[in-house]
């Protein structure tokens, strides 16, 4: 197996809740689902490329099954992002997920609470797969982008700073706020994080089936 990512790792032992999770994230990268703590562990132990893991505290009787998968993936993939599904906050998930700098998601959780931990997935990845890019092509044309806020967009949707971009480019300061102006005019936002997340969101909205006759 290459060294690049290929799946999200979704271990949760309620089916539905599998499901749920899985429509959001398949639509931007495939998923492997497990069921239980040992089915998980067999995944992590072999394959070794991946782009990202969701785990849910509780897994079947383990009522902290999910904090032992933290404390393994981190282990094995330190640089991989790993959120943490739960039906309730409680301070040792908190406190346990920081330490190893995982996301934590309280259910039910919908795409705008995912963003963080698909930005940090882009980001790691440096470039985007066809797929994605494909439909980052769409909302540019969507919100009529020139060329260079088409890059600006790609270049924050993959979780990296304005200060960065003008770092690397070398526009000026002006230029690149003159652009996000207009950007912000033409997705109807205020900010760039309401910017970005509305990207998101036109991005993983699934294309529409094609009509039978």
């Amino acid at each position: 197996m290459s060294g690049r990512s290929e799946y999200v790792l979704i271990v949760d032992d309620d089916e539905l809740a599998r499901k749920t999770v899985g429509r959001l994230v398949q639509r931007l990268r495939p998923t492997l689902f497990c069921a239980s703590v040992e089915e998980a562990r067999a995944e992590l132990e072999n394959r070794s490329s991946w782009c990202g893991f969701l785990f849910d505290v509780m897994i079947g009787e383990d009522a902290r099954g999910g904090l032992g998968l933290l404390e393994l993936a981190s282990s094995k993939f330190p640089a991989v992002p790993i959120g943490i599904m739960t039906g309730a906050i409680e301070r040792d998930v908190v406190n346990r997920s920081a330490t190893k700098g995982a996301f934590v998601l309280a259910k039910p959780f919908g795409m705008q609470e995912l963003l963080p931990f698909f930005q940090r997935v882009v980001a790691r990845e440096h470039e985007f797969r066809p797929q994605v890019a494909s439909r980052l092509d769409a909302v540019a044309r969507e919100w009529s982008l020139s060329p260079r806020q088409h890059e600006i967009l790609a270049w924050l949707v993959s979780g990296r700073t304005r200060t960065a971009y003008l770092a690397k480019t070398g526009i000026a300061d002006t230029t690149m706020k003159t652009h996000v102006q207009s950007m912000l005019q033409k997705s109807g936002t205020k900010n760039l994080p309401a910017l970005v997340s509305k990207a998101f969101r036109l991005m993983m909205e699934e294309e529409a089936e094609p009509s039978s006759d």
